[in-house]
Formats: C-alpha cells, structure tokens, sequence
C-alpha cells in the first residue's frame, strides 16, 4: 500500500493513475476533503491534514501517525512536500519504503538561485544569467542581458514568481511589484535570465542514489496555460542523459527529478532553465 503526500496536484492524479493500473493500492493525505484524488476509483482512503506550506511540523506528525497507524509500505512525495521529507528522513525511512535524497543535496536545487550556481560549479549551460540583490544591479543586469529577459524569485512555479520583461516599459512598473521587492531584499537575490533560443524540452529522471536508472525526454509542439506544454512529442538526447548522470552523481540523487531546457538544435545543446526535485508527469510520457 502507498500512501501520496497531497492529493490536490495534477501530478498526483498522474501518479495514481499510473499506480492504480499498476495493481497498487493508493492512498492520499490532503488539507482538501474535495481533492482532485476523491475522485479516482484508485484511491482508497483520503486523510486530511493540515496543510504542509502553512504547518509543516503538523502536517509531518500526521503523515508520520498515518504511516504508523495504516503500516504503509511506500511513502511517496509528489510534489514539494519532498523537502520537508528530505529534512525529516531519520524519522521516516524507518517507518515506510521512501525514495528521497539528503537534504543537503535538496539545498542545491530546491532555488532558482541555488540551482544556478550548481550548473556553473558542474559546468553545465543555461542562459546568460545574473543573480541581483539591489535596483541598481537590477537595471544593470537587464541592460546586459537585453528584451526580453526573465526575471525568477528564488522560489516560485512558471507562473508565480516569474516575469517576462519585453521592453523598457516593463520593466519600468518592476517597482511596484511586491516579488520582486522581497527577492531582491532576501539572501538569495532575484534571478535575471536572458531569453533562452531554442525549443522548450523537459526531462524527467528517475535516480537510484546517484545512478540514473530512467530518464525520459520531450520536447513542447504546442503551448498550454502559463507556458507549459498542451502538446508534446518524446525526443533523444543522449547529451542531455549525460548530463543527468553528472548531476545525480554530484548530488547523490535518490527518487525522481526533472528539468526544463532550451535545445537549440543547430549547436545540439541545451540551456538549463529550472529543475524539480522530484517526480513529475509519470503518466505524461509522449511517444
């Protein structure tokens, strides 16, 4: 038996799917009685729980009970309740089957920021970039990079925490945006990325601490809400798969992890834009 850590996700109707056609028996822990996971004739039971952002430490003494309680086989992070487990792992792994690297290796890629400088210290590429802490660095470092460029809190999805700054005139309403503020004000700084040319491809990976056990890649034919792909199409890159063993060595990777990238088919590289440390998409795999 699997228990998820949130029902609520695309990715987690993706992942009880996958799981229920399998022969898995599924269920789910959420804050929402009215999930999106009620709805899966998959899933047995939905516990609630207080939320994970809001109240971490309540929300991992209930899954630490339920697992307890319900004797789980499997703990599965589906989304970003993964740190919070990766933090917690002692007092997990003893309790259930859990696929989750340290937490030390979830610092450096759990931000923009953080997983910038890990693609420079491997050498590994992505667009030219400048990490900011004041306006003025700001100004300076969009008049580098040139229109359009992206501006990315350290914490964010590709629709909160991002901008795409087209012209000048954008980029003079910046002040009265509170991310960028706060981003700017934090230790991290607020990342500034100039326009990535090529065709947006993802890759999702699957590590057994540190071996690449799974990967598979696909590139975006059609573009859906926020920039995400309505429609997408499996491609090779073994330069990408490369470049994934090299990143789950370093970090010692264990459990799922994905990127986005821009493959400029001409070079035949890849510019490195955002990463999720974790499963992604599992029943999204286009052919």
């Amino acid at each position: 038996t699997i228990l998820l850590s949130e029902g609520s996700s695309t990715n987690a109707r993706e992942t009880i799917t996958a799981l229920g056609l399998a022969g898995y028996r599924v269920d789910v822990c959420d804050p929402n009685p009215a999930c999106l996971a009620r709805f899966s004739r998959f899933v047995g039971r939905v516990h609630r729980c207080p939320a994970s952002g809001t109240d971490p430490m309540g929300y991992l003494r209930t899954v630490i009970r339920l697992v307890r309680e319900h004797h789980y086989d499997v703990l599965l992070p589906v989304n970003e309740q993964a740190y919070l487990f990766a933090w917690a792992h002692e007092l997990l792994e003893p309790l259930a089957g859990i696929a989750i690297a340290d937490f030390e290796a979830f610092a450096q890629v759990q931000t923009k920021t953080a997983f910038v400088r890990l693609l420079d210290d491997l050498e590994l590429p992505h667009p030219p970039t400048r990490i900011v802490h004041d306006w003025a660095a700001l100004e300076r470092a969009m008049a580098e990079l040139g229109h359009p460029c992206w501006l990315k809190t350290p914490e964010g999805t590709a629709s909160i925490g991002v901008w795409r700054v087209r012209s000048h005139a954008d980029a003079a309403q910046l002040s009265t945006t509170p991310g960028i503020t706060r981003s700017l004000d934090s230790p991290d700084g607020l990342v500034v990325q100039a326009q990535a040319s090529g065709d947006f491809e993802q890759a999702h990976a699957i590590f057994d601490h540190g071996r690449l056990v799974a990967l598979r890649t696909d590139r975006r034919l059609a573009e859906g809400t926020n920039g995400g792909p309505a429609l997408k199409i499996g491609v090779d890159r073994p330069l990408v798969a490369d470049q994934f063993r090299l990143l789950g060595a370093h970090l010692s990777w264990h459990g799922g992890f994905s990127a986005d990238y821009f493959w400029d088919e001409a070079s035949q590289e890849a510019a490195y834009i955002d990463c999720n440390p974790r499963l992604t998409e599992p029943m999204n795999s286009p052919v």
